[in-house]
This record gives structure tokens, sequence and C-alpha cells, in this order.
């Protein structure tokens, strides 16, 4: 049979299914009498009852997009419920209710559920309630795949429609037959009828269409499946992949619609899961981010218990260990630490210690530090999967299953789903797709197949888990079972085991796993960047500052944690939000920093005359420090620790004039653009091969995903700067000299620059207004250096990674972009530069120049996006060559927690400690234990690949240390006192510290 012949075979099998198999799957009992209400507020159920409904008809246009309201369905009790359904169809999301209990969503992939009991026994009529939303899965905007159509319709001032309403009767053995004959003809169309399996199966159709009769499809639709099922069930090859299918319903906590939005979406699909778990017996279904629990059992408490019942159960799995699915490039370590331990203490709590603890599932993140691997083993971690991988631009990852290693040496063990879509629905196509993929990167023959609609598609479909029955061993697709994420990893870990055991190779990766796409992320919407390191270093300081309060006076800061972690989502904190997220996502980030920001203020005595200074950071700080009538110069404050203000007077003072800057450490001399044509640090070497700090725009239309994505070859299309500045020296004193220059940028924006430089700083700070109105622009700003090295060294979150300057391979060409904390550095023998930049987190480095990314303008989704005002700040360090000589990881962090004055005179130090060895260690947190009254929790982190101890020496007397998970929950061994505590590169080293004081 020829190509042409096969289409034509299978257009008439899909025309007998969609005219003659379908429409016999329900016979329609009754129409339903309507009515209808608009709403602006949550109602349940019961006062819904209550409201004002108006009779409305088939056809019925309501809106406005996002508007809400509550229908209200009449009609005659059917003389045999289990078999009824009602069918209904609004053209938007919709719950249906069982009193004030969520019984199923109605959606885009579903128009019929099953009768709830509270609609029964009432005489001889049925009411029903359904809560409708005018929105569909991906929010209130069309897209360009759909039809002319639907744009007109969310375009319009009504785009809901209703369209069905009635009572019917659900045939459930049709309803196999269409299950079945549509798997069949979608396995034909993959294999072809040149194959075994092709013939086999299109001899089944063929039979199956002789037994059936037209006329009485229902009477004759046992028969039809039969035939189907001797084909379809007649074995899997030998060889094939094992496939364990999972439900689950990926649901952004926020993205094209709110949080608030998102809560209901919950609702909606959950109450879908449940049904089908009391109609299919062996399906399960994964979910995997705390906060939707939490919402759920806020605002439906009679669902969240019945979730509970089906935890408990083990058909429904808390699996992915995590408050939400975050971003991971731009959050900090601790913030990743804080993800687990709010997620893991929510779980625990309401559903045992068991309850998903051991997984990070993570399938939609953009990309996924080279330290991860140790934050999650740190936390009790063992598993890690995602599927994003999937979507690389460029290269194909080389496993499906492997260890990642982490920089310490720990190790999770890793599973990128080969099926490349977390909203499976188990079409041949499909699952033949997911086998060749995980085939094709051995050892392991078994992989993890998520299934089910997301976001507000309503999750896992009864077609979905019968596509999965019918593959269970099906000749030509993988076996495909069934069963729980919980014993896919069991069972792949088993697979890890046996073949290390059998002395058999399993993979390993070093390093990030690098998402080739989406590199726009680690800029767009930069005021969310920046609230949330202002929120993470507010909340560090205020615990900090919470182990100095005695237990029954301390503020707990369990819900700023939480606002700041649900922020994190990664399509908020990236940026990739409709504008009502990214506004009510910075509402809350400052709230976050008041609220913790109050705790630090009176501890600090902020707000009183300045009588000492605070240095938040790990390693002594000095710094110039703005007293109001004067400038003081503060040398090495104690590290995490209130000092009293003692000025110092300088060795050098700085020299200052309208186009240069220098302090004996630093020198610097600006060109007429007011770049830098000239700098030198203390080694003399010039670092700047042409001018530095060089301001770039780059017209900026992505492929696609406007506000995700910076395309490959951006550069090429670069828009010329006019090059006349403003330059004026604004200050010039012994202690600080600052040089400021002015100029327009693109069509309508302005920057200003100012250079400042402080006595004894080995840093030039480059702060930067932005009067940003530019649209579809993306603006860097380029360090054209002398150094020329292989590798740059940029940090991360709990260390350092490795960056190729060059573009020899696919590999090094695809990260042109790539995420970065606190600096990138270069470095040769005798000379070598850091940039500095506590926010910035998209970076480029190419042969000898450092960039960075500081600014785009998308248009989709949000179209106001960065538009406005904004200041940024970076800085230059330069160095003698080594960065790990010169402690560039330790400059970085003191840039990035500048010493500042506070009110306190008298010494406030949380914890003694001392680092020892040749590694760079740093206090990521430091916290009272709720856990264990009169200890606190303090977490080291080896954050430049040395090795070495800390040693804690008060205040106070030390009574007792023990080593525990991140989490300070398992204990890991006593720690003699007076010994300090080895810590190894790379490692998170977390403490209970017991205290008198």
């Amino acid at each position: 049979m020829t190509d042409r012949e096969l289409t034509f075979l299978l257009q008439k099998y899909e025309t007998f299914e969609r005219e003659v198999i379908s429409p016999a799957v329900h016979t329609r009992i009754a129409p339903l009498d309507i009515a209808w209400c608009p709403v602006d507020r949550d109602l349940r159920a019961s006062e819904a009852a209550d409201l004002d409904f108006v009779p409305v008809e088939l056809g019925f246009r309501w809106g406005p997009a996002w508007a809400r309201g509550w229908f209200r369905l009449r009609g005659p009790e059917p003389e045999n419920p289990k078999t009824a359904v009602v069918r209904f169809d609004a053209g938007t999301e919709a719950l249906l209710f069982d009193g004030d209990t969520p019984w199923q969503g109605l959606d885009a992939n579903r128009d019929s559920a099953s009768l709830p009991p509270s609609a029964l026994n009432h005489g001889d009529q049925i009411e029903l309630f359904v809560e409708s939303e005018c929105m569909h899965p991906w929010g209130v905007r069309a897209f360009s795949w759909d039809t002319s159509e639907t744009h007109k319709r969310w375009a319009s001032n009504d785009p809901g429609h209703l369209t069905l309403a009635e009572l019917a009767t659900r045939h459930h053995d049709v309803w196999r037959l269409e299950c079945a004959f549509r798997f069949a003809r979608q396995l034909i169309a993959e294999l072809g009828l040149g194959s075994t399996t092709g013939r086999l199966v299109q001899r089944a159709i063929e039979r199956c269409l002789r037994v059936l009769d037209d006329r009485d499809v229902i009477g004759t639709a046992e028969a039809g499946v039969s035939e189907l099922s001797k084909a379809l069930t007649s074995g899997a090859n030998a060889g094939a992949s094992e496939a364990i299918a999972v439900g689950h319903a990926h649901i952004d906590t926020a993205w094209l619609w709110t949080l608030d939005h998102t809560r209901r979406k919950c609702q909606r699909s959950w109450a879908n899961v449940l049904r089908l778990m009391d109609w299919h017996d062996g399906f399960s279904f994964l979910c995997s981010q705390a906060v939707q629990y939490a919402m759920i059992e806020a605002d439906a408490p009679e669902q969240f218990t019945e979730i509970a019942a089906k935890v408990a159960e083990g058909r429904w799995e808390p699996f992915g260990s995590m408050w939400v699915e975050p971003d991971c490039n731009i959050p900090s370590g601790e913030s990743l630490i804080r993800q687990i331990a709010h997620g893991r203490a929510y779980w625990s709590d309401r559903f045992g210690d068991g309850a998903g603890h051991g997984v990070a599932f993570l399938p939609d993140s953009f990309g996924f530090p080279a330290t991860l691997p140790t934050i999650l083993a740190a936390c009790g971690v063992h598993t890690f999967i995602t599927n994003k991988l999937s979507w690389n631009q460029t290269n194909t990852m080389p496993h499906t299953s492997f260890d990642w290693i982490g920089p310490d040496g720990s190790s999770v063990l890793a599973h990128l789903t080969p099926g490349g879509d977390y909203n499976a629905t188990n079409t041949p196509k499909e699952l033949i797709k997911g086998e060749r993929v995980g085939l094709s990167a051995p050892p392991a023959n078994r992989w993890l197949q998520p299934f089910g609609f997301g976001d507000g598609g309503g999750g896992p479909t009864d077609q979905q888990i019968e596509n999965a029955r019918l593959a269970s061993d099906c000749p030509g697709l993988p076996r495909v079972k069934l069963s729980t994420g919980t014993a896919f990893v069991e069972a792949l870990r088993q697979d890890r085991g046996d073949a290390k055991q059998r002395g058999e190779p399993w993979p390993t990766w070093n390093g990030d796993l690098y998402l080739e796409l989406h590199r726009g992320t680690f800029t767009t919407q930069r005021c969310l960047k920046q609230l949330n390191f202002a929120a993470e270093e507010t909340l560090r300081e205020a615990e900090m500052l919470s182990c100095l309060v005695p237990a029954g006076e301390r503020v707990s800061l369990d819900a700023p944690w939480k606002t700041l972690l649900t922020n994190q989502f990664h399509d908020i904190l990236p940026g990739s939000s409709i504008a009502e997220v990214n506004e009510q996502a910075c509402d809350e980030l400052e709230r976050v920093c008041e609220e913790a920001g109050t705790i630090v203020d009176e501890q600090l005595a902020q707000g009183e005359a300045p009588d000492g200074v605070w240095n938040p950071a790990s390693t002594p700080g000095s710094a110039v420090v703005d007293l109001g009538d004067r400038l003081v110069l503060v040398r090495d404050a104690d590290p995490v620790a209130v000092s009293p203000l003692k000025p110092a007077t300088p060795a050098q003072p700085v020299t200052a004039t309208p186009a240069s800057l220098d302090n004996g450490s630093v020198r610097i001399e600006l060109d007429e653009t007011g770049e830098i044509a000239s700098l030198r640090g203390a080694s003399g070497g010039e670092i700047a091969r042409s001018p530095l700090h060089r301001y770039r725009l780059f017209r900026d239309y992505p492929h696609m995903w406007d506000a995700w994505e910076i395309d490959p070859g951006y550069e090429l299309d670069e828009i010329g700067l006019d090059p006349s500045a403003d330059i004026e020296l604004i200050q010039s004193d012994p202690l600080r000299g600052v040089i400021e220059a002015r100029r327009a940028i693109g069509e309508s924006s302005r920057i200003t620059t100012r250079y400042t430089l402080d006595a004894e700083s080995p840093v030039l700070r480059i702060e930067m207004e932005i009067n940003w109105q530019e649209s579809r622009r993306l603006l860097r700003v380029d360090y054209s250096t002398t150094i020329a090295s292989t590798a740059a060294i940029a940090g991360t979150q709990f260390g350092f990674i490795e960056r190729s300057t060059s573009r020899n391979t696919s590999w090094e060409r695809a990260r042109f972009e790539f995420p970065a904390h606190r600096f990138v550095s270069l470095g040769r023998p005798g000379l070598g530069v850091a940039l500095l930049a506590a926010d910035i987190h998209g970076w480029s480095c190419r042969d000898s120049t450092i960039g960075a990314s500081l600014l785009r303008s998308p248009a989709h989704p949000d179209p106001t996006s960065d538009r406005g005002s904004h200041k940024l700040t970076m800085g230059v360090y330069p160095f003698a060559g080594d960065w790990r000589a010169a402690s560039v990881s330790e400059v970085a962090e003191r840039f990035a927690r500048p010493v500042r004055t506070v009110g306190k005179a008298e010494p406030i130090r949380a914890l003694d400690w001392q680092a020892e060895g040749d590694s760079h260690v740093e206090l990521s947190a430091l916290m009272p234990d709720e856990r264990h009254p009169g200890s606190v929790l303090a977490r080291f982190v080896e954050v430049a690949g040395g090795s070495g101890s800390v040693r804690l020496t008060g205040p106070g007397t030390v009574r007792s240390i023990t080593r525990t998970d991140a989490l300070g929950r398992e204990d890991r061994g006593e720690i003699d006192l007076g010994d300090a505590v080895s810590i190894g590169p790379g490692e998170i080293l977390t403490l209970r510290v017991r205290l008198d004081r």
C-alpha cells in the first residue's frame, strides 16, 4: 500500500470514528433548564444557591475575560443515576459542585461529569451548581496555533459561549470501543502497514468494522472491542522498554493568570483526579508543589480531606520535595534549601514523614546549576527528575538516567523523562518517541511518563488512562504500566544498583544542566530580580538577629519566607508572566522586605544616630560610610556582627578629575563617551583592550516566547549609539571620588553612569540610573579586556563554575548567555579582573570579553515589561591573576553585602566562628532552631573549591555541636567541643549549636 493509499485509509477510519462511534457514547436524556448569575467574589455553592439567577439558553454569551459567574442547572432525575452524566460546556473553565465540595472540572478536554450525590434523592428533579471562570487553559488570549474564530472570540467582550447543557446516559462499552479504535488507527499511522504490527492492527480494525452495526453501535460495541483487543494485547516485542505512567497535572502556580486563578485551577483539576480514582483502579497521581496543597486546604477543606485520604492509600503522591517548582537560576542556594525545607515540613505535617521527601521533581524549570546535586543531597533528596532539557535548541543530552555529581562529590540519581512532555496523553506517537529517546541513551530500560493536561486543561482523562492500559502489552510499543512515581524511583535506583553490582558502567554528569533556551529569563523583569535578592538578604539578616531575641518574643518569619518562595516560581521570578502577576509579585516581595526589615531595624536601632557598623558578610569588611555630614573610613568590621564605629585614616587619599579616579589600588581613565578607556589595578597591568563598560543596544525579536528568549546571533542586529555624553566630576574627597556620565540610549531612553572609587577599596563601583523606554530592545554592557583565557570563572549558588570562552563546539556555542551569581572573572598569570553584581544574572564571556545583560523590553506576555526607571550596580575588581589568591569570592560577597552604619554602638554577634585552611567559607544562614529550643542552626558553605575547617567559639559557652542535614532534621554525629569541624571543597555544612549566653 502506498503512503497516499494509507492516508486515505486512515481518513476513512477517522471519519467512521467521528460520525458513527463517538456520537453513540452518549444518549441524550433531557435538556437542562439553565440560569445564570455573575459574581465578583468567592462563594461556596451553598451561598451561590441564594443568588438571583436569570434564565438563559444555549448560545448564551458572557464575559468579559476573567469574569466569573454561576450556572444553575435543573432537570428530571434520571432512572439510572449510575450511568447518567451531566454534559456542560460554557466555553471556559468550570467546576461542578457536590454540596460545597468540588466534584469535577469541566473544561476544554472534558464536557461530562457523573452526577454528584447531593443532586439526587430530591424528588423527581435534580439541581446542579457550576462555577465558571471566563478563561481557558492558557489564560484569556488566543495563540498562533488557534483558529481565527478562537482569536475573534477571545478578543471580544463576551468570550464565554454556552453550547451544551443536558442530561445523558454514558455507554461504557461504546466509550471503550472509541478509545480502542482511536488507539488502533493512531498506532497504524505511526508504524505503517509495512510493519508486522501495523498489518496485524489493520486487520483487527477491519474485523471490528464487520461486527459493528452502524445502526446499533451500543448493542455491538462489545464485539468490536473484543476484535481490537486481540491485536492490541497480543504481546509487546522482545526488548520493549517499561514506561511507568503516572497521572500528573502541571499547573503553573502563576503565568498567564494570577495566583488567585491558580487556586481555582487546582480545585478543578484535582476534582477530576479524585473522580478518576473513583472509576479507575490502579490509577495514581502525583503533584509536586506544596503551595498548591496549602491553597486547597485553605479554600476547599472538604476536597483537601478527600486528597489526604488518597495520600494515605498511596494513590496520590506529594512528590517533589519543594514548596513550588522554582526557577533554579536566579534564587540563592539558601532559597533552594528553603524550598525543600518548607515543602517537606508542610507535607510531613499534613501527610506524615514519608511524603515525597526523596525526590526533586522539576519538570518545567529553566535549567539547573552545577551545585544543585550538592544542595539536594544535603537536604536528603536522592533523585532528581526533569523534562525540560528535551527542549534544548541545539544539543541532545547523552543520557536519560545518570548520576549527577555536585562539586563536593555528592550525587543524586537524575532522570530526564524521554517522552519530552509532562502533559503527555499516552498516544502511540508519544510512547514510541519516548522509547526511542530512552533506548538511545542506555543503560536503563525503564522510564517515567507523567501524563495529563496541565494548567487549566484539567489533568489526566479517562481516555489517557485507557491508552495506558491498551499499551500495557501491545506489539510495537513499550510496556506501559500504571503505577506511582515512588515505585518508578525505587525501581530505577534498583536498576542502578544492579548495574554497578554487575560491573557495568553507569553514566555520570558533572556541571550544570544548562537549558539551551529561555536565556532571556536571566534578565527580563529587572525589578523582580532585584526585589528577590533584597528579600533573600533581608530575611537572612532578620533570622541571624532573631537568634538574639528570647523565643517568646520572636516574630515568626514563616509567612515571609513562604511568600518569597512562592514568588520564585519558574514563571514569576524569570519574568515570563502577565503584567498582573509581575505587579503582584513586586508588591509581595516589597512586603517581605518590610516585614523582615522591621526585625532588622529593631535589632540594629536603625533610624538612630549612627554609632556602629553592621557587616552582614562572612569576612571582615572595610568601607567608606556616609554619616550625612561627612564620610568615614571603617576598617575590618567583624563579619556578621555589629562593631563600634571607629574612623580610620586612609593610607592614600583618592585623587579625582573629570576624567580619572585613583586610590592607589585602582586607577581608571574615562574617554569622551563616558566609557573606561584605561583600567589598572595594583599590579599595574592594563586591563582595557578597548573601552570598558561599553553600552550596546540590540534589536530583540526572538523566534518565539518573547519574554523568555535571547536568540543565538542577536549580536548581528546591533543598533549604533550616540557617542556624545555629559561628563562631570560629582565628588572629590580624600575618601571618595565620583564621576558622572550622562547619555542617551536608543530612541527615548537615558542612562546616568556614576563611577565611584573609595579610599582603600579594591573595587570600582558603577551605579547606573536608567530611564528605559524602549520596545523590543536588549541593553548590554561589555568589558573587552587584554586577558586571554580559555575559561572564565562564574559564581553560582554556593560555588563557582568554569565557563569556556571559546565557541569550538556546539555545546560551547549554545552557552552564549549563561546565569551567574555575584561575579564573572577572567585571569591569566599576573593579571585578572572580576565583574561583580548582586542581582544581575545574565552574562556572557567570549574570548577576552565579558558581557552582562542589563534590560530587555519584550512585548509578550507583559507589554509593559521593564519600561520605567531602574537602578543597577556593578563592580570592577582588578587583581593580580589567580582568582582564588585574589579572594574573588570574598570580595564578591562583600560587594553584595556591604558594611553599613547602624544605631547600635555595642558589639553584637550571634555566633563567633572562624574559618581555617585553604577554603573560602560563607555563613549562609544562622537561625533559631525551633525544633530544639536554646539552639541555633548555622549553615556554612565552601564556595571556592578548597578544604579547611570551621571553629566555633561562642558567644557565651558552646554546650554542644551536632552535624545535621541541611534541614536540621537528621542528626549526623556529635562534634567534640573545641574541635574544628572539617569542611571540604564545595561542601554544605549545617551545625546545630547549643549556646549558653
